[in-house]
């Protein structure tokens, strides 16, 4: 009970006095726990009922390769369902100049299951897809200059990938909107995007209903004089992390923020990445009580694949990875979880 003179600094109806977490509106006694280092239900303990990450993640199998069609295919995005995973990517196989979104299903050890489907059919490019699971259908969001200009599009995808809506679009700017990353909270999608209708090229995030349509005004995550680039997005079952490439720092490098649910910026904007040469296009996932992330990274002379595990605040938790030693370019990487382990494409 609160008394009127107890303060409630977080709003969750729980007096400061008898709150375990009085900043945290998502902690406090009898609250669900999640997995993120904090003691949500003020019980004492630290996220119970977890499973913990390997202390040293390495590579399971051999590469597979996924594509094989005449056209170069770029940009994958993975989604895993509990059984399988989906995948889309750009294609240019039809060879008429314009970039396509394809949808392929793999089982559990990665072989693709039936023959790619294609999702978009406009006239222009249709590019960088992200694809989501979220129990029943997939979500994916690219980006399109059918009408003229680079704008972020959006359809839904049932269980084998065929299309249950016509394309939306979801951004009308006169600026190029692109770069989009798509995210399911069991209820609605978050959607990050790069914009630059402020002049600048900043990170901006919106909610989507699960039709599809936009919950709120989009709001601006970044705010600084360098250009924020592909940023990826993913919920933690508590808040949203996200993660982009920058250059403010004079090099490109890997830096994180965290959202709360409604989507504003929870304190300040961590840095992960601080090696000579480029860190770019991250993929980041939560597994509920830290995130993976993935990026194609030039510290070696090479474009190589780097992993790293980050906890719920973005800190990164011991060395990173480097996951590719081909002698060719390793880039455009993707990570989704399992239950078990993570999946990483490229």
């Amino acid at each position: 009970v609160i008394n009127w003179f107890q303060l409630d600094d977080d709003k969750d109806g729980y007096g400061n006095e008898c709150d375990c977490a009085p900043g945290d509106p998502l902690a406090f006694p009898g609250a669900t726990e999640f997995c993120d280092g904090v003691d949500n239900d003020c019980d004492v303990v630290v996220d119970e009922g977890c499973v913990g990450a390997c202390a040293t993640p390495g590579t399971q199998i051999a590469d597979i390769q996924v594509s094989h069609d005449s056209g170069a295919s770029h940009a994958a995005s993975v989604a895993w369902t509990g059984t399988e995973y989906g995948v889309a990517w750009h294609d240019d196989r039809q060879g008429d100049g314009n970039w396509e979104i394809y949808f392929a299903r793999l089982d559990s050890s990665g072989q693709r299951v039936d023959p790619a489907i294609r999702i978009t059919y406009a006239e222009g490019v249709s590019a960088y897809p992200s694809l989501v699971w979220t129990g029943t259908e997939y979500g994916v969001a690219w980006r399109d200059d059918r009408d003229g200009n680079q704008e972020i599009y959006f359809t839904r995808l049932n269980a084998g990938g065929l299309r249950l809506t016509p394309a939306r679009r979801l951004t009308d700017d006169a600026a190029v909107s692109g770069w989009p990353s798509l995210a399911w909270n069991g209820e609605e999608y978050g959607l990050a995007w790069y914009d630059e209708r402020d002049g600048n090229r900043e990170i901006y995030f919106n909610r989507l209903h699960a039709s599809g349509n936009k919950i709120r005004t989009d709001v601006r995550v970044t705010d600084d004089a360098g250009s924020s680039h592909m940023p990826s997005l993913d919920w933690t079952g508590k808040d949203w992390g996200i993660a982009w490439h920058d250059d403010r720092f004079g090099d490109t490098e890997i830096l994180f923020s965290r959202l709360d649910p409604v989507g504003n910026e929870i304190g300040d904007d961590v840095r992960v990445t601080a090696e000579p040469g480029a860190s770019e296009n991250v993929s980041l996932v939560s597994n509920g009580s830290i995130y993976g992330a993935v990026w194609h990274d030039y510290r070696d002379g090479a474009w190589e694949i780097y992993f790293a595990r980050l906890d719920p605040a973005g800190t990164k938790l011991g060395a990173d990875l480097r996951v590719t030693t081909a002698t060719e370019i390793s880039g455009w990487p993707d990570v989704a979880w399992n239950g078990s382990e993570f999946g990483v494409f490229w």
